[in-house]
């Protein structure tokens, strides 16, 4: 893409970015290995954090040492196996947006919702924009959601946990004539 994004929105791994006669919607997959990330690490600090402790018992005569190395030991594959785990969050998040294979693209000159491969979908008098609440999401609390529809298809194109933002993104979106309410 070139300098001239004008990002709608960007949240929970979600974007939605403008530049010329276009609007991007993508989703980076960020969320999950996010969440992975420090849940494994965070186990991986208790488990070195208990193995130092147990390490300390076991120089004062209470405790094994064997406990505190397994701990110390686990510990450490857990924080390598976080660090892996980040490293695809880092590729994900960075990766520019015309990179992202399972993006839609709004055309607003010819008024035409297409795949990244070009394949149209639906013209924009077609489009319905839905807002609503993932009751399945519990990564964030309850999250709410923008949801595009078309006779053939939907798609999710945006989450938050911030019903002013929703209502902001869907008002921008059919501000510029991409679907209705």
């Amino acid at each position: 893409m070139s300098d001239d994004r004008d990002p709608i929105a960007i949240d929970a791994g979600f974007e939605i970015v403008a530049e010329n006669d276009r609007v991007v919607f993508a989703d980076r997959q960020t969320l999950a290995p996010a969440v992975a990330t420090w849940v494994t690490g965070g186990i991986g600090f208790l488990f070195v954090a208990n193995g130092a402790v147990q390490a300390a018992m076991a120089a004062s005569g209470r405790s094994l040492w064997a406990l505190a190395g397994g701990l110390g030991a686990g510990g450490v594959v857990m924080i390598f196996v976080a660090t892996r785990i980040y490293r695809v969050y880092r590729d994900r998040r960075d990766r520019p947006i015309d990179q992202i294979p399972d993006r839609l693209v709004a055309h607003t000159a010819e008024r035409t919702l297409r795949t990244a491969d070009g394949r149209a979908l639906a013209r924009f008098d077609e489009l319905r924009i839905a807002s609503g609440i993932d009751m399945m999401d519990s990564s964030r609390g309850l999250m709410r959601i923008v949801t595009m529809k078309w006779p053939k298809g939907s798609r999710r194109i945006f989450k938050t946990n911030g019903k002013d933002e929703i209502e902001r993104v869907v008002n921008e979106l059919v501000r510029r004539g991409i679907g209705a309410k």
